[in-house]
C-alpha cells in the first residue's frame, strides 16, 4: 500500500512538472514596453499559457541582458546593429540573434505646449542639441534658456536620435538625463525651456512636437531572441506580432 502511495505520488509529480507553466523573460526598450508589451502582456499571457516576466531596463541594458542570458526576450527602439557596435558583440556572437519587428514609432522632440516655437530646419535642431543654441530667442522663441532632457545612454531612443538627428555627433548643452522616456514626456511638461528627445508613441496633450523641416527619423520597436530560442518564447513573441495592429505604425509615423 505503502508502495502504490510513492508511485501515484510520484506520478502526480511528474505530470505537474511536465505541465509547468512556461516562464518567458523580457527586458529592454521603455518605448517597446509602454507602447506594446505591457499594454498586451495579460492578452499575450492568457493566449500563449506562458507566464512573462517584464523588465524595463532601456535597449541596452536589455540587450547586454539576452546575449548573458538572463533573458529571453530583448526589447528594442534601436537598430541592433547600433548595439551591436556600442556593446562591441562579435560577429560569432551577433550572428545568433534573431530579430522580430513589431512596428515603427519615430523619435520626436518634445517641448513645452507654451514654446511659441513650431518647426525648425534639420540644421537649427541639430545645433540646440550640440550646444551651438543655448536660448530659444536665437530661434525665434521666448528669452528662455534650452534645457536638453535625454535618456540615458545604453537607451535605444538617444542612440537612435544621435545616429540619425545628430548624424553620429554628440548631444551637448544644457543636459539633464532622466532614467526612462516616461520620465522626460513628464519633465516637459513642467518645464518651458526643456526639449526632451523621445519617442512619438509616448506623447501625451501635456506636450507638443517640435516639428523638422523635411525630416522624419524612423524608430523600430523590436523585440530580438537568440535563433536557439524556446517554442515559448518563439510562440510569445509570434502572439505580440498578431496583436500590434498595423494603425500603429500609421498612427505613429
Amino acid at each position: 500500500m505503502v508502495r502504490y502511495l510513492c508511485l501515484v505520488l510520484l506520478f502526480l509529480l511528474c505530470a505537474g512538472i511536465g505541465h509547468a507553466q512556461p516562464v518567458v523573460r523580457i527586458s529592454g526598450s521603455t518605448t517597446v514596453s509602454g507602447f506594446i508589451a505591457m499594454e498586451k502582456k495579460a492578452d499575450v499571457e492568457q493566449e500563449t499559457g506562458a507566464r512573462i516576466f517584464l523588465y524595463v531596463n532601456g535597449s541596452g541594458l536589455g540587450f547586454q541582458s539576452l546575449l548573458d542570458g538572463k533573458s529571453d526576450i530583448a526589447m528594442s527602439s534601436a537598430d541592433p546593429l547600433l548595439l551591436k557596435d556600442k556593446y562591441n558583440v562579435n560577429d560569432r556572437v551577433f550572428r545568433n540573434i534573431e530579430v522580430h519587428k513589431l512596428g515603427e514609432s519615430r523619435v520626436a522632440l518634445a517641448i513645452h505646449p507654451s514654446n511659441p516655437v513650431e518647426e525648425l530646419s534639420h540644421k537649427k535642431v541639430k545645433d540646440i542639441l550640440t550646444g551651438k543654441i543655448t536660448n530659444w530667442k536665437q530661434v525665434g522663441g521666448k528669452d528662455i534658456p534650452v534645457r536638453i532632457i535625454l535618456e540615458p545612454m545604453s537607451n535605444g531612443i538617444r542612440s537612435t536620435a544621435k545616429e540619425l538627428v545628430l548624424e553620429g555627433d554628440s548631444f551637448n548643452g544644457t543636459i539633464s538625463t532622466v532614467p526612462t522616456a516616461f520620465r522626460i514626456v513628464d519633465i516637459v511638461s513642467r518645464v518651458e525651456g526643456a526639449i526632451g528627445v523621445t519617442s512619438l508613441a509616448l506623447y501625451n496633450s501635456k506636450i507638443k512636437e517640435l516639428k523638422v523641416t523635411g525630416k522624419k527619423f524612423g524608430q523600430p520597436l523590436l523585440m530580438i531572441t537568440t535563433k536557439d530560442a524556446s517554442e515559448a518564447t518563439k510562440n510569445v513573441i509570434k502572439t505580440y506580432q498578431k496583436m500590434v495592429s498595423e494603425k500603429y505604425d500609421q498612427e505613429n509615423f
